[in-house]
């Protein structure tokens, strides 16, 4: 009697399942997240609008990026970085943005790794240098501070 219980229940959520999604409609985790996370939020709103007209503007995505860590969504903020980055390499306020993403997430080597590609497009930045200091004070390489 159990074992038929158990049965129907389980043919039952199977059925739930397959039937609950119609075939047509596609669920992106991405796309609900990115929905939940800008609702209510005007400037997001406005500039995911404008992201959705023009996929490929780097400065769109480094906008929503800084709007995503003024509300603690780091990982939406690196995909936008991360993105405007693949498309525009050159701008080292995108490498900064992404330095903070990762020290956010107590990600120091990440973190160094954007800072160095700073220095790589312009190596007298003291900015830079200043920041990739107290990075490697905060993982405690006393030694790279110095240089």
């Amino acid at each position: 009697m159990l074992k038929n219980i158990f049965c129907f229940c389980f043919i039952t959520v199977i059925f739930y399942q397959f039937f609950s999604c119609s075939g047509n409609q596609t669920i992106d985790a991405h796309e609900d997240s990115l929905a939940l996370k800008i609702q209510g939020n005007k400037t997001l709103m406005e500039l995911t609008q404008k992201i959705k007209d023009n996929p490929n503007d780097a400065e769109l995505l480094y906008q929503r990026s800084l709007g995503f860590m003024n509300i603690d969504s780091t990982q939406l903020a690196y995909n936008d970085i991360d993105k405007a980055i693949s498309i525009d390499s050159t701008k080292t306020n995108y490498y900064f943005l992404l330095a903070d993403i990762f020290l956010r997430g107590n990600y120091a080597e990440g973190a160094v790794g954007a800072l160095s590609s700073v220095l790589k497009l312009e190596p007298d930045n003291q900015t830079a240098r200043t920041k990739l200091a107290k990075v490697y004070l905060f993982v405690k390489d006393y030694q790279s501070s110095l240089s």
